[in-house]
């Protein structure tokens, strides 16, 4: 395909070459038609955006196509208000100049506002299919049914290009979908190719709708004018009446004496009165064109010799414009050397035009055709013979013109002849236009192919002209599209969520597997409920706002209680949005069973209660960190110990919050350990709190990790252990006390010399001591006296007492 820039100057030649038609077009017939002259300012614009790409060499192929876009537009609207004055019918002012308002708006806010023009072309593409479809109404629906036969080409061109430019609207909107063989930028790229060449169609047929219309309005002016002539040869009588009524000049002229009768028909032609004429008797002939003045002398020599008198003139009518004239002699008288015409002389002007504007036509045709970068083929219908073929189709097929020319159509479609015979005979009766082929191409390849094919009429012979777009990537792109859908609808129907399509009355139009198992319906039940027969009736208010938000945002979400067909109810999370089903506005609900959820909620939320009583009167202080060690969260114990409120602690770092800056580093390092490890850190720091004083604290410092088990937070629990610290301490001091105690305990070590009798031991001087005094004096033990039980007998077994005792003991088993 060529290169943009190449294309752009293409396209400025033919808009360029189209605009001289239609000011051509207009200079002929603009008196006689009206409209035309607002056709010449239409592809002015047109013509004007397509240059100012080319003088200007705009950067991308974004602001080009928006340039286009935008002259387009204004002139596609423009050309629509000609076709409206043409048609004789009122102008769409409103919708079309709030369509170039909106469209222009929306230019300007993705441009300079938003991230890009890619929303302002597609607004552009948009606007410009809207335009597009309005002539479609008008040439079918809107115009007098008299019309509608010369303009129904116009009409279908007009189809063609809205279905074109609503294409680019679909490729811009897809332009990240993904898709697999789905370029964007090429079918936008073709899609702007081929609407130009629709467009220069339309131009053709915009032309050749005036023509046929002005071929009506001649063969309508001829037929008067037979009328008038065979009524002029029945009466004698009713001559003057017919001939002051003619739609022609019937006068009579003196080669000496000038003009001598003019008939009425001269006022309405070339507005001068006869009058006038009459007064002045050379005034016609001095107001014929000087070109012909000699032709006209030689044929008044001629008639005088008796030849008929038949000439084609140029004469300026009293506005100064030109107008052709056929003059007949339908009489001669002679009066010695004076020579009498009596003729009549017919406003051709409109067949000379028509004539020119033939010629014109197939020199456009032919710049058309050989100039097209469209495939055509020009085919015999009758024999399939290809006639002619433009250089685009040589470099499409592979062939040169005149191995084509020597090839029928069957050589290159892939259909049996038969087949193809049958469609030529519909393309030649215009029963059908459009056809899909398969064409094979010169390297035996095989190419899908769309083929526009209709009759046309060249040097008085009936061919087919066809013109050929090859589509095998869109059919490629067609087939993925379908397995997408295919993949898309096992994708709906696995779904474990419920999906519904309702209308916008709230009628249920679509269901998948999961909204059927989800209710306990069938989808033949379902289909046609009206949605609101699901939800439960204290949820009806609930529902109404559901359909109104869709209807007025397009988006909802929301949640409801929704009842199953045997009457169970179900806690239903609802998230809807609008969406286009089978051409309609409808609206798609996705419908999820939130019961369990809704349980393990209130469970969870059960729970986080708890654990904020429990951490709101725990004296332990807990703190969550996030990785850049701001307080996220703090208990009251924190604030109460610390004196800081939520406001001066969280979001901060402990230097931010004004902790002395060895504690914060102390805390940050142990931090930064736990952030960097995963593990957890237990640390002691000093502190000196608002009620106590200087305390000391434990921190336990726990990582939190996220689904990707990094972690993400630090949760800290602070403990005084200041009371801990001070026991331990006291336990220390008396471990301590202890060990001094038994590192000065005598021992004592060797025999010791004891009395058999009385128990008294010797010591080294050889003093015999009582055991309590020696034991005494050589350790730390004291002694207390009592007596044992066998020497309590002994001693007391007979007195009162002790028997009183032992009878006590017997009873009680409790020691004496």
């Amino acid at each position: 395909m060529p290169d943009m820039n190449t294309i752009m100057i293409g396209f400025v030649l033919s808009i360029g070459l189209q605009l001289v038609v239609v000011i051509s077009l207009w200079r002929q017939h603009g008196n006689r038609y009206q409209g035309l002259n607002i056709w010449v300012l239409a592809y002015f614009f047109v013509f004007t955006g397509f240059l100012s790409i080319v003088l200007f060499d705009l950067p991308t192929l974004s602001g080009s196509i928006i340039t286009i876009d935008i002259f387009s537009l204004i002139g596609l609207i423009t050309l629509l208000f000609g076709l409206e004055r043409f048609f004789d019918k009122n102008l769409s002012w409103k919708i079309n100049l709030s369509i170039l308002f909106i469209a222009g708006a929306n230019i300007i806010h993705f441009t300079f506002l938003g991230p890009g023009p890619g929303g302002g072309l597609t607004t552009i593409a948009l606007a410009v299919g809207i335009v597009w479809i309005q002539y479609v109404w008008l040439i079918f629906k809107r115009i007098n049914p008299e019309f509608r036969n010369i303009g129904n080409q116009v009409g279908f061109m007009a189809l063609l290009l809205a279905l074109v430019t609503l294409f680019r609207v679909f490729v811009d909107f897809n332009t990240s979908s993904g898709l697999d063989g789905f370029d964007p930028s090429v079918l936008s790229t073709w899609s702007f190719f081929i609407s130009q060449l629709l467009f220069f169609g339309f131009t053709l047929f915009l032309i050749l709708m005036v023509c046929s219309r002005l071929s009506a309005d001649l063969e309508i002016d001829l037929q008067e004018r037979s009328r008038a002539e065979m009524a002029l040869g029945k009466s004698e009588g009713r001559y003057k009446r017919l001939v002051e009524g003619a739609p022609a000049v019937v006068y009579s002229f003196s080669d000496k004496r000038g003009g001598l009768y003019y008939s009425k028909g001269v006022e309405k032609i070339l507005g001068f009165p006869v009058s006038t004429l009459i007064e002045n008797p050379y005034l016609w002939a001095n107001s014929i064109h000087p070109d012909h003045k000699e032709e006209i002398n030689k044929a008044v020599l001629d008639f005088s010799k008796g030849k008929n008198f038949d000439v084609k003139y140029r004469i300026k009518d009293s506005q100064g414009k030109w107008r052709w004239f056929r003059d007949l002699s339908i009489g001669r008288s002679a009066h010695g050397a004076e020579t009498i015409i009596e003729g009549i002389a017919f406003d051709i002007t409109l067949t000379v035009q028509s004539e020119e504007l033939i010629k014109e036509k197939e020199m456009l045709y032919r710049a058309l055709f050989e100039k097209n970068h469209s495939v055509m083929l020009l085919i015999d219908p009758k024999t399939g013979q290809i006639v002619n073929a433009n250089p685009a189709a040589c470099s499409y097929y592979g062939y040169s013109n005149d191995e084509l020319v020597n090839m029928k159509i069957s050589d290159i479609n892939t259909l049996p002849q038969v087949e193809i015979h049958k469609e030529m005979e519909r393309a030649k009766s215009v029963k059908r236009n459009y056809f899909n082929f398969s064409h094979r191409l010169a390297d035996g390849s095989t190419r899908d192919v769309e083929v526009f094919s209709g009759p046309l009429e060249l040097g008085g012979k009936e061919l087919l002209c066809s013109i050929i777009h090859d589509v095998t990537q869109r059919k490629q792109a067609e087939d993925a599209v379908k397995e997408s859908e295919q993949q898309l609808n096992s994708v709906i129907n696995t779904m474990r969520d419920g999906l519904a399509v309702t209308n916008s009355n709230g009628i249920i139009q679509f269901v998948n597997a999961a909204f059927c198992a989800m209710y306990q319906y069938a989808a033949d039940e379902l289909i046609g409920m009206h949605a609101a027969e699901l939800v439960h009736s204290d949820y009806q208010d609930e529902f109404d706002r559901f359909l109104t938000s869709l209807g007025e945002t397009g988006q909802f979400s929301g949640e409801t209680v929704d009842i199953k067909k045997d009457g169970t109810l179900f806690n239903a999370e609802n998230v809807g949005s609008r969406i286009v089903y089978k051409g309609q506005d409808c609206f798609l609900a996705v419908v999820r069973d939130v019961t369990d959820r809704k349980k393990v909620e209130e469970a969870l939320q059960k729970s986080e209660r708890n654990m904020s009583t429990v951490l709101s009167n725990t004296l332990i202080g807990v703190v969550r960190l996030d990785t850049n060690l701001r307080h996220i969260f703090a208990n009251p114990a924190i604030y109460h110990a610390s004196g800081f409120t939520p406001e001066e602690y969280l979001g901060k770092t402990n230097e931010e919050i004004g902790l002395p800056e060895d504690l914060s580093s102390l805390l940050r390092e142990n931090h930064g350990n736990v952030l960097k490890t995963g593990e957890t850190k237990v640390f002691e720091f000093e502190f000196s709190t608002t009620d106590k004083g200087q305390r000391n604290f434990q921190a336990v410092a726990t990582p939190e990790f996220n689904e990707n088990k990094r972690v993400e937070s630090i949760v800290s629990f602070i403990r005084d252990i200041t009371e801990l610290k001070q026991a331990e301490a006291a336990k220390d001091a008396a471990i301590k006390r202890l060990e001094q105690a038994l590192s000065e305990v005598k021992t004592l070590r060797g025999l010791i010399p004891i009395c058999a009798s009385c128990k008294k031991i010797r010591d080294d001087k050889g003093y015999w001591n009582q055991i309590e005094t020696y034991i005494e004096q050589r350790s730390e033990a004291l002694f207390s006296h009592g007596i044992c039980q066998e020497c309590a007998e002994d001693l007391y077994k007979d007195t009162k007492w002790f028997q009183k005792q032992m009878k006590k003991k017997e009873d009680t088993d409790e020691p004496v």
